[in-house]
């Protein structure tokens, strides 16, 4: 089919690794929004909370594969059918026709294809419920949360304004020099783990796209008997090697250039990333106020009216609020309810000329993070303060080299002379991110703790989701992890 040709090629090169679980990819400059989940279709489905327009059942000969086509799994086909939902297969089965009926959808028997003589088309009935999409959506905060929702604004063609109270795009810890891709994988898969390799499988991707991968690859050392127990555990679990890849002490010596002498587990899917670089080109395009900040807001019938510190007024569909540190203030600023938050300072100690520690070929985690040196500079990271420290402190510094492992303090980078970095990180009391609606008008997509780079290029595209009524993607359970109304 040579006329699709280019389709399919486009289609091909944007298909994410074949990790289990969810996956989502954007095709077409943000027409086609792909949902791809790899693993058994009935666990899958009954996770999973949308609204389907159009099925094309596929599953091959009922006889040669019944799993697909049990009732059960018809079942939550019209669960996640919406309302006129139109469906087509090849099959005309009994049991298929008899599931189906059940499921709710209304029947039809056409000529088939080939040497099909038959196939079945059917219908859910229909309502006059119809989606409603904002056209304006104004976005406060211009880390990487704020400059990842402007890029879901555009692919879902909504205008995206983006307010910052800083005189520049990531002014806090986006504005880090380097940061660190890769997911937290847990022994239990739980909400969190799973949330965080399916925002890995995106955010890496869109990482090379926008050219702002320094490294690929880190090695995270198993650096305590606890956490030697936990690598174990999920060695057993058979995860693909992208994600885990056990590591001997030998292993990790040749892959860092560093004598080592724990295990380890290598993830090539980790990079390390610039995130101003990131953040600006996620922003490109969007209608920009920089060193400006709300003043006051003001609801009304279909939408909201902004007035800014400037004297500017922005009348926007939706507002979505995606400030770190700022976030409490934030909130009562626009008579919002309060949400318990966590703030703590995160200082990175950089190295350069002759601190650093030039042979390390490959990044490490530690319980903090080395970096090779990447454009004549090495980094170390990072402190969780929460004694409200506002500058960059030797006792920071003597803090992130404490977490090297002792083999490596004498070969490593030299602590004197290092230069700094401090900004602020937030979270929830659950360490998981919020992401959803607080009212009709104000949705929030922050908390993103540590794992900013990781999580916002994914969860931005489930926030816009969210504000529009489309799928989301994630499954009920990570879906009601991540949502404000935890708290409310």
């Amino acid at each position: 089919f040579a006329e699709i040709g280019p389709y399919s090629a486009q289609l091909q090169s944007g298909l994410p690794p074949r990790w289990p679980g969810y996956h989502k990819v954007i095709l077409d400059e943000g027409r086609l929004h792909l949902h791809l989940y790899y693993g058994e279709a009935l666990p899958l489905i009954k996770k999973c909370d949308f609204k389907a327009d159009i099925w094309f059942l596929d599953g091959f000969n009922p006889r040669k594969n019944e799993d697909l086509w049990e009732q059960e799994m018809l079942a939550e086909v019209g669960r996640c059918s919406g309302a006129g939902a139109r469906l087509a297969t090849f099959t005309v089965a009994a049991t298929v026709r008899n599931g189906l009926e059940m499921a709710g959808f209304h029947l039809t028997k056409r000529a088939g294809f080939g040497k099909k003589r038959e196939m079945l088309t059917a219908v859910m009935p229909e309502d006059m419920r119809h989606k409603s999409q904002p056209k304006r959506v104004a976005i406060i905060g211009g880390g990487i949360a704020g400059a990842s929702l402007v890029k879901a604004c555009f692919n879902r063609n909504i205008t995206p304004i983006l307010i910052e109270k800083a005189p520049h795009l990531a002014a806090g810890a986006s504005g880090n020099p380097i940061g660190i891709q890769s997911a937290r994988i847990r022994v239990h898969h739980d909400e969190l783990s799973r949330l965080s390799v399916s925002c890995l499988s995106f955010a890496s991707y869109l990482a090379a796209k926008e050219g702002a991968v320094a490294h690929e690859g880190s090695i995270l050392i198993s650096h305590t008997d606890k956490e030697l127990k936990r690598q174990h555990k999920l060695t057993e679990q058979q995860w693909h090697e992208d994600l885990h890849l056990p590591l001997t002490p030998s292993d990790i010596a040749a892959k860092t250039g560093f004598p080592a002498t724990h295990d380890g587990v290598y993830q090539a899917a980790s990079s390390m990333i610039r995130p101003p670089h990131f953040v600006t080109s996620l922003a490109k395009g969007a209608t920009l106020y920089l060193g400006d900040e709300v003043a006051s807001s003001e609801v009304a019938e279909g939408g909201v009216t902004l007035t800014l510190a400037s004297g500017a007024v922005l009348e926007v569909d939706k507002v979505i609020l995606a400030t770190g540190a700022a976030m409490p203030h934030l909130l009562r600023l626009c008579n919002l309810p309060d949400i318990p938050l966590d703030v703590s300072a995160g200082q990175i100690s950089i190295f350069e000329g002759d601190n650093t520690k030039s042979d390390l070929i490959t990044g490490l985690h530690f319980g903090g993070y080395l970096t090779p040196v990447i454009e004549g500079a090495q980094y170390m990271g990072a402190s969780f303060d929460r004694s409200g420290q506002r500058e960059v402190s030797e006792d920071g510094h003597q803090h992130n080299f404490g977490l090297l492992p002792p083999p490596w303090q004498d070969v490593g980078p030299q602590i004197k002379g290092a230069k700094g970095r401090l900004s602020h990180r937030l979270a929830t009391t659950d360490r998981l991110p919020l992401v959803g609606a607080i009212t009709d008008q104000f949705h929030v997509m922050t908390a993103l703790g540590a794992r900013g780079l990781t999580h916002a290029p994914l969860l931005a595209e489930v926030a816009v989701a969210n504000l529009c009524g489309y799928p989301t993607g994630f499954d009920q359970e990570v879906m009601a992890a991540i949502t404000p109304a935890r708290y409310l």
